[in-house]
């Protein structure tokens, strides 16, 4: 594909613009509030825990998502698995990869 220089300038001059107001250290105390005020995971009743959901999409494969409360979506699955016990493994090895995965910058 061939490339418009036009286009290529204009949105290096946004993206410069946009860094520009950019402040790293004000996005990082909004950060670390947000933290801080997050509910202790281990203080969550079992009736407001996550629930995995596994379900079968419109071309007859499967996927899971993570629902918290309110249904609110937290992660899906980007694969689509052939059949539900498929997308069940899949679920426990996301749960097992996830649970001691670090938070990096």
């Amino acid at each position: 594909m061939p490339v418009d220089e036009a286009v290529d300038e204009q949105t290096h001059e946004v993206l410069e613009e946009e860094l520009s107001e950019y402040d790293r250290e004000a996005a990082e105390r909004t950060a670390e509030a947000w933290v801080a005020d997050a509910p202790d995971p281990s203080a969550v009743s079992e009736s407001e825990n996550a629930t995995f959901e596994i379900f079968e999409t419109d071309d007859g494969g499967y996927q899971w998502r993570l629902v918290g409360s309110g249904d609110r979506v937290i992660a899906c699955s980007g694969s689509k698995f052939a059949d539900p016990a498929t997308a069940r493994d899949a679920v426990t090895s996301f749960k097992s990869e996830v649970a001691e995965a670090p938070i990096t910058a």
